[in-house]
């Protein structure tokens, strides 16, 4: 099981590296990005996860991939973007396969990798880019359990 602190640290970064990634300009334009409508546990599910203790918040955009197998167990404000949110998928899995579905799910719906961490055997790092959307990918692993924390700025 992961510690608070390890879990809030790999909260941070995806946060940071996503936002890194966005810039930090505003915008004159109040349109949400095309894909932008999802609204609850069942949209994990439809796109991959499965429902858990939370459900997404109106606005989560409908591309983002779910992480296939993972509970969503929390959405919480992004730390450092107050128009993101960071959904928390947990469960038991591979991490290898997890990246693998995640990362190739995000580029088949258009989104392009702005950055990325070298894949460790225990921790992937990367962010992604589609339109005026910005989506960050934190995967961890240990003992056979698996976290996956996507970020994405703005929702709604």
């Amino acid at each position: 099981m992961y510690s608070n602190t390890r879990i809030a640290a790999g909260i941070m970064i995806v946060a940071a590296v996503s936002i890194g990634s966005a810039g930090c300009s505003s915008s004159g334009s109040s349109e949400p990005a095309a894909s932008s409508s999802a609204s609850s546990a069942a949209s994990a599910t439809a796109t991959g996860g499965t429902s858990g203790t939370a459900a997404l918040p109106t606005g989560w955009p409908t591309d983002v991939p779910a992480p296939t197998g993972l509970a969503l167990t929390r959405v919480i404000p992004s730390p450092t973007a107050p128009t993101g949110k960071i959904a928390i998928y947990t469960g038991s899995g591979e991490k290898a396969a997890i990246d693998a579905q995640m990362t190739s799910g995000l580029a088949n719906a258009g989104y392009t990798k702005v950055s990325s961490s070298a894949p460790a055997a225990s921790v992937s790092i990367s962010s992604w880019k589609k339109g005026e959307t910005t989506v960050g990918l934190n995967i961890n692993s240990a003992g056979g359990n698996v976290t996956c924390s996507v970020s994405v700025n703005p929702v709604g």
